[in-house]
């Protein structure tokens, strides 16, 4: 029998996944009580103030909790904040504990008294009182233990009277343990690690006021208190605490908080009849007497009671049934079975139809009882027989109105299964009454199943439960199986009430925000009347983006914004209630990078840049000398990178380490600054090794790319790419800079000379005045060098020196210059109006033609000549100089070149000959024409509505007066950032269905916006449409894309060639009438026809049959309406066209195939619903991209008619989790959530769509 035990015992772990999965879908007992009561604040909180304002009371010595957010006023030097130091409480009071499992605490608001502080200087009693009685079976307190040591010498009891509603109450004593420990944590540690602070108001010596410390030694700890069975039913009003006199002053028991375990639901056993066996040998006498068969009626073993003996002077056993059959689950606690009288029939023995030889010709049997307002059903039973897995039996509730509910359970052996009642039970062989207990002492077992009754049935009567069993006759044991059931009994369902109402709080009041880094927030729902179901479900209505919430309501904060959250009666959801949660405080940062084997072997030893504003140098490295520890990666963060857009920067790296000839290198740098590496963002990626050790690329910072500081990621690795900016590999280094995209300036042209002018000194402008005159803050106000010298540059670039002016104002030039003498000098002004990095080279030919063109973009201006000044005297060149209203905003350059005799007639090549010089500044221009209106319309006039997945509308704003002010604008999503994104240039893309309001917003003036209205109506993938096509070439199976099917295949089917086809085929039973049935259509109203191709008819199926129709539903052939006449079958093909009359409640259409004889082949091609008006014009546009189901818990599949290139997932953090070329992503591996899915068509379509992951 040996193969006997072991088939059982894989049947029994068979079981354990379904048997743990029921366990952990259990919702949580453990729940914190609000209570009233405290009389000490011990939490310092929030910013400002320190830590003796925000509290009242030291726990130990001058010590305090603190929550995560507290930044004292006065910062000990040791550390500034909790943030910086660490640990903490959570800031909204919500503790939860991994110690049991469940468990959590929330303590009360830090502003007020948080705490019970029993110290025998102050008092040693005190009160908390439940806001709400609630019944328990255990309590959890929260307490520590203050002064004295962490050893047990200082220890001191604490009695706890727990007082209920009916006068009575129950003594516990505890002691609290010491919240300072040196050593490992004890057993009962709540939280460990929180540490403590100072709420001395001294600033120096022993315990400096804001000293936080112990974030290793400071714990929070918890003391579980068990109540009598007899009390479990009883409602606690409140707890008195007692804590013993000791001869320490000081000793203080601090109680922050206290959880219960809720009582379990109260257990009623129904008085049942219908055993048929007596399988149980009990009393004095053979087991043959006592026992009608046995348990395992083939090898003779039954079960066996612990007063049987087979003589007066045989031994009792040791193991067996109790003699009153009162077993208390161990499965679920609160749950006992009565075992019918040992005497008489006892079990409902069930054999399998197969099974021959037994005295028991019933597979099936009903025991009957009455129950009333019962939720669930719990059944008590074993089996015998083994050598397969999985074998079941089916249990029937019956009811009094003749309704019914069905299960299906698990039959399990009685050795070694999970999820029992009872073990250890012992047996007895019945042709010699010897025991067998002593072999196996956990066997045999009773196992409990449990049937949740609906909602609908709770308040039914019960008349009993119908049982059957079918064994499985190819067991290795087949003839042996057998199943016996012992025992019934239920659970009272609670009272159904009507729900009027869902209101939504915080945890004791607690302000509706998460101001810490991944903060978290405990919710609470009420569910009115308070005596209704109190259970609700828990969801996110909008801001999923910023915070995760559990099903119990604990919200967790991911990144800043605003969550909506929603909970729904769960015995009524059309009843629920929301709270509006604001996120504040949470640090963005990028994906870890890393190496596993580290970068001895490969780093990179020098980073250097050219052609930027600021240039990096770096040589250093995280990776020299041997340091296998090292994970290859270095922050280089500090060092900053600076260039404008459209700016070329070029790189040199250099690599070092025995791998350097196996090095590939990546480098990303995030344009957009949305904290990932996006794959249009790596700026290189080597396509082979880079062998030399040493490797020179240049990128350009893209136009668009977004001013302000981001991250530059360099990763070097071993012998390929890797896995991306994120993630691991072997060997090689990551480094990470900033790079600071600095806002828009061109590159001008440097002047440069040839011939005579190469040799002779410079002549030089000595000072120039912008803006002096006007008083304008940040004027130009600059001397240089005087001397006449050939060691005195020609070129002064003082571009760093800018100055603001506005649009269509007035501004004084002054400059002077050193004329070398009695000499004629010309100073030229250039300007760059229109900021494109170039300057205009016409010179005017007369001074009233010049100042014609003052105001002209482009132009340079003159001036009327100096002579004979040393460049310190008072000659100076004065003008003015009008900014165009038509200059761009922002920093233009002004270049001012003086010359010898003539006006410059170049502002690059030769710009003075041949003596002079040139000097640069910076204007930047601003608006100054005021906005009158903003006006927001759609591209050529559209509707604003976006009709298809992932598909845009573009957006058109206007800013009057449109002649002279500013275009500029701003596009944000103002409300439904759920439905659609808009970028930088008002083009909008939906995301899901919903209406989105768009604003533009003057650059210039923000408080000048307009406003449109979105709408995305995308047709879901089932939803009701006015026509189709198909040619179900692009169909993988039949039916799919929401077409249906009366049969399955191979009766309908696709043909395999390239041109698919549905297959009709009668196959054995031509008197089954096939449907084809169509996704449902909105139009059928009598203006619509149904075409099709009958594209082949096999010999014997000429004369059979197809007639179209409509139907109600889609899987309701009942409802068929035909149309038209049949459409007997020919050898010949044939395009058939039917108009469709209207038909109310119908929005199906539907083929029908009657055949007349077996085997007969019908093929259907080019299915069409549309208009009679457009029976012409076939053909139909499939070209657009759609992306199937969403939400989808695994396959997402994609549909379009051009060829897909590529198709890329990302995480919403950027990293991309999938990428590949197919029609179809499963997306089971991955977590539940957001999902953006990036498709690429030869037609150079590229889409993005957002698909839920669930």
């Amino acid at each position: 029998m040996s193969n006997f035990y072991q088939s059982i015992t894989l049947w029994a772990i068979g079981l354990l996944a379904t048997v743990q999965a029921s366990a952990q879908s259990e919702p949580s007992r453990i729940v914190p009580l609000s209570l009233t009561g405290f009389n000490a604040d011990v939490v310092a909180e929030g910013t400002g103030g320190n830590a003796n304002d925000k509290t009242t009371h030291s726990v130990d010595a001058f010590y305090v909790f603190y929550s995560k957010d507290f930044v004292p006023s006065n910062p000990h030097s040791s550390s500034a904040s909790a943030v910086v130091y660490g640990g903490g409480l959570e800031n909204n009071g919500a503790l939860l504990s991994s110690a049991v499992e469940g468990l959590n605490f929330q303590v009360a608001d830090y502003a007020s008294n948080n705490a019970l502080i029993l110290r025998n200087n102050v008092t040693n009693e005190g009160t908390l009182t439940l806001t709400t009685p609630k019944k328990a079976e255990k309590i959890y307190i929260a307490a520590v233990r203050g002064e004295g040591g962490s050893g047990a010498g200082d220890n001191h009891d604490v009695t706890a009277t727990v007082n209920f509603a009916d006068g009575t109450s129950q003594q516990v004593v505890f002691q609290a343990t010491a919240w300072w420990q040196d050593g490992s944590a004890p057993a009962n540690t709540a939280i460990a690690g929180i540490g403590e602070v100072s709420r001395n108001s001294a600033t120096s010596g022993w315990a400096p006021r804001n000293e936080f410390r112990g974030l290793t030694n400071a714990s929070l700890f918890y003391n579980e208190l068990t109540l009598d069975a007899a009390n479990f039913d009883k409602e606690i009003t409140s707890i008195d605490f007692v804590k013993a006199t000791t001869s320490n002053a000081a000793h203080t028991t601090a109680i922050l908080a206290v959880s219960i375990y809720e009582a379990a639901p109260a257990v009623t056993e129904p008085v049942v009849t219908g055993f048929t066996y007596d399988i149980i040998a009990n009393g004095i006498g053979n087991a043959t007497e006592s026992t009608g068969v046995g348990m395992d009626e083939q090898n003779r073993r039954a079960l066996v009671s612990l007063d049987f003996q087979a003589t007066a002077e045989s031994a009792v056993p040791t193991r067996g049934l109790p003699v009153d059959g009162i077993i208390n689950s161990a499965a679920t606690p609160g749950i006992t079975y009565q075992l019918a009288d040992y005497s008489g029939a006892n079990a409902l023995y069930l054999t399998p139809d197969y099974v021959t030889g037994s005295v028991n010709d019933l597979n099936s049997g009903t025991l009957s009882f009455t129950a009333q307002n019962r939720d669930k059903v719990y059944i008590l039973s074993t089996a015998t027989g083994g050598g397969a897995t999985g074998l079941t039996y089916n249990a029937v509730v019956n009811f009094s109105d003749g309704t019914s509910q069905q299960a299906t359970l698990q039959a399990r052996d009685w050795y070694g299964g999970n999820s029992y009642a009872i073990q250890g039970i012992g047996r007895v062989n019945i042709a010699n009454n010897n025991l067998e207990e002593q072999s196996n002492v956990a066997n045999p077992r009773l196992y409990e199943d449990v049937i949740n009754l609906t909602v609908e049935n709770q308040s039914k009567t019960i008349t009993g439960v119908t049982f059957s069993f079918d064994g499985d006759q190819s067991a290795e044991w087949g003839n042996e199986i057998r199943l016996a059931i012992l025992a019934v009994t239920t659970t009272v369902a609670q009272p159904v009430v009507e729900i009027t109402s869902v209101a939504v709080t915080t945890q004791n009041n607690v302000p509706a925000t998460i101001t810490s880094n991944e903060g978290t927030l405990q919710l609470s729902a009420a569910v009115n009347p308070g005596n209704a179901n109190q259970a609700v479900m828990w969801s996110i209505v909008s801001g999923s983006d910023f915070a995760s919430l559990s099903n119990t309501g604990l919200l967790t904060a991911a990144s800043n914004g605003t969550v909506t959250v929603r909970a729904t009666s769960v015995a009524d959801d059309t009843k629920f209630g929301e709270i509006e949660v604001t996120i504040t405080g949470q640090v963005q940062g990028y994906c870890e990078a890393y190496f596993i084997n580290g970068c001895e072997n490969l780093n990179i030893s020098n980073v250097v840049t050219t052609g930027a504003v600021q240039n990096i140098s770096n040589a250093t490295t995280g990776c020299i000398g041997n340091n296998d520890t090292s994970n290859g990666y270095s922050n280089h963060t500090s060092v900053i990178l600076k260039a404008y857009r459209n700016t070329a920067v070029t790189f040199t790296v250099n690599f070092t380490g025995s791998l350097t000839n196996f090095t590939y290198l990546s480098v990303w740098i995030d344009w957009n600054h949305d904290y990932t590496f996006s794959d249009d963002e790596a700026v290189y990626l080597s396509t082979t090794e880079e062998v030399s050790g040493a490797l020179q690329f240049t990128t350009t910072v893209p136009e668009n790319a977004v001013i302000g500081s981001t991250r530059m990621r360099m990763k070097a690795v071993s012998g390929w790419l890797g896995s991306g900016a994120c993630g691991y590999n072997s060997q090689g280094e990551v480094e990470d800079y900033t790079f600071e995209i600095l806002a828009d300036g061109p590159t001008y042209c440097t002047p440069t000379y040839s011939g005579w002018a190469v040799n002779e000194p410079a002549e030089p402008i000595t000072s120039v005045q912008f803006g002096v005159d006007e008083s304008v803050a940040g004027a130009i106000n600059n001397q240089s060098a005087t001397e006449v010298s050939v060691e005195t540059p020609r070129y002064e670039d003082f571009s760093s020196t800018v100055v603001n002016v506005t649009k269509g104002n007035q501004y004084t030039l002054r400059v002077k210059a050193n004329t070398n003498g009695n000499n004629t000098n010309y100073i030229t002004i250039y300007f760059d109006w229109n900021g494109d990095g170039t300057f205009s080279n016409r010179t005017p030919e007369n001074e009233e033609e010049q100042q014609l063109l003052l105001n002209q973009p482009e132009k340079h201006q003159h001036t009327t000549a100096i002579r004979n000044s040393n460049g310190t005297d008072d000659i100076e060149m004065v003008h003015t100089v009008t900014i165009p209203n038509d200059a761009i905003t922002g920093r233009v350059r002004m270049r001012i070149v003086k010359n010898l005799n003539a006006p410059s007639n170049s502002p690059c090549t030769n710009p003075f000959f041949p003596r002079g010089q040139v000097e640069d500044y910076t204007l930047n221009i601003q608006n100054g024409i005021a906005i009158e209106e903003v006006t927001v319309t759609t591209a050529n006039s559209v509707e604003p509505v976006i009709t298809t997945e992932g598909g845009t509308l573009q957006l058109v704003a206007t800013v009057a007066p449109t002649a002279t002010a500013s275009q500029s604008v701003t596009w944000t999503v103002q409300s439904g950032s759920d439905f659609v994104t808009v970028n930088a240039g008002g083009l909008v893309t939906a995301l899901s269905n919903g209406t989105a309001v768009v604003r533009a917003t003057s650059v210039q003036d923000t408080t000048k916006f307009d406003e449109i209205e979105v709408t995305v109506a995308v047709a879901g993938p089932c939803d009701a449409v006015e026509a189709f096509r198909y040619e179900f070439d692009d169909f993988t199976a039949f039916p799919e894309q929401c077409w249906a099917s009366s049969q399955g295949y191979p009766m309908i089917g696709l043909t395999t060639d390239a041109d698919k086809s549905i297959r009709l085929y009668s196959f054995m039973d031509p008197s089954v009438d096939f449907y084809v049935v169509s996704p449902a259509v909105s139009t059928i109203n009598g203006e619509y026809v149904l075409a099709f191709d009958i594209e082949s008819v096999a010999a014997n199926a000429v004369g059979s049959t197809l007639q179209v129709g409509t139907l109600a539903a889609q899987d309701d052939y009942t409802t068929f309406a035909p149309v038209g006449s049949p459409i007997v079958l020919s050898a010949a093909t044939s395009y058939t066209s039917i108009p469709v009359p209207a038909t109310e409640g119908h929005q199906y259409v539907a083929i029908k195939f009657i055949p007349t004889a077996q085997h007969q082949i019908v093929n259907i091609d080019n299915i069409e619903w549309k208009l009679a008006e457009d029976m012409g014009n076939g053909g139909f546009n499939r070209s657009n991209i759609k992306v199937y189901p969403n939400p989808s818990k695994d396959n997402v599949f994609i549909d379009t008619a051009s060829v897909i290139k590529s198709v890329n997932v990302f995480s919403l953090v950027g990293q991309k989790v999938f990428s590949g070329a197919t029609n179809r992503v499963d997306l089971s591996p991955y977590a539940a959530g957001v999902y953006m899915f990036e498709v690429k068509t030869d037609d150079n379509q590229t889409q993005l769509f957002k698909v839920v992951k669930q």
